[in-house]
C-alpha cells in the first residue's frame, strides 16, 4: 500500500516543482538605463579699467585697461601719494562664457612680500550695490554681471621716515569665490 501512494506523490512534487518554477519565472522582469552628468564652470575675472596715480607733488598720471594689464610701476611713490584703480568683478570671461553656479565672492588688497615695506593703506569699495552680506557678495549665473568697485592706495604724507628709501611693495587684488549650495 506505502508503494501506491509512492508513485502519485513523487509525481506531484516533481510537478510542483516544475509548476512553480515555471510560474516564477514567467514573472521576471528586466530594465536598462543610462545617465550623464556634466561640470558646472565657475567663472569670477577681476577687469582692470583705469587708474589714476597722484604723486606727492600732486602730478597726476592716468591710465588705460590696456596699461593696467600685468600691473604698473609707480616710479614717483613717496609720502603723500595716492592711487585710485577702478575694476570689475564679472560672472563672465573674455569669451563670453558664463559662470554656470551661483557663487559669492570676496575681494581682498594683498601685499607682497607680506611684511609691510612701504607704509601703504588700502581700501577696496563697491561702486554700487551688490547684496553683501558678511563680506561676502552673491553673483548669479543667469545673465553677465559686472560688480565695479575701486581700490584707494595711499601713503600718508606725515609718514615721511627715510627708511622707506629703496623699498618695493607689491599690491595685488585677489578674489576667493565659493559655490553656494
Amino acid at each position: 500500500m506505502k508503494k501506491d501512494l509512492l508513485y502519485p506523490l513523487v509525481y506531484l512534487v516533481l510537478l510542483s516543482i516544475c509548476i512553480a518554477g515555471f510560474s516564477v519565472s514567467k514573472y521576471q522582469n528586466s530594465v536598462g538605463g543610462s545617465d550623464s552628468a556634466t561640470v558646472a564652470r565657475p567663472v569670477v575675472n577681476i577687469v582692470p579699467e583705469d587708474a589714476t596715480f597722484t604723486a606727492y607733488d600732486n602730478t597726476v598720471t592716468t591710465y588705460t585697461a590696456d596699461q593696467l594689464v600685468g600691473g604698473i610701476t609707480l616710479p614717483n611713490l613717496q609720502p603723500g601719494s595716492t592711487l585710485v584703480y577702478d575694476f570689475k568683478v564679472r560672472n563672465y570671461d573674455d569669451n563670453n562664457n558664463l559662470n554656470q553656479v551661483t557663487m559669492k565672492y570676496r575681494l581682498s588688497a594683498v601685499f607682497e612680500p607680506n611684511s609691510v615695506e612701504l607704509p601703504l593703506t588700502a581700501d577696496i569699495e563697491p561702486r554700487g550695490s551688490y547684496g553683501a552680506a558678511g563680506g561676502w557678495t552673491p553673483m548669479g549665473y543667469d545673465a553677465p554681471a559686472d560688480h565695479e568697485y575701486t581700490l584707494t592706495v595711499t601713503w600718508v604724507a606725515s609718514d615721511d621716515s627715510g627708511d622707506y628709501t629703496d623699498k618695493n611693495q607689491n599690491i595685488n587684488v585677489t578674489v576667493d569665490a565659493e559655490q553656494v549650495d
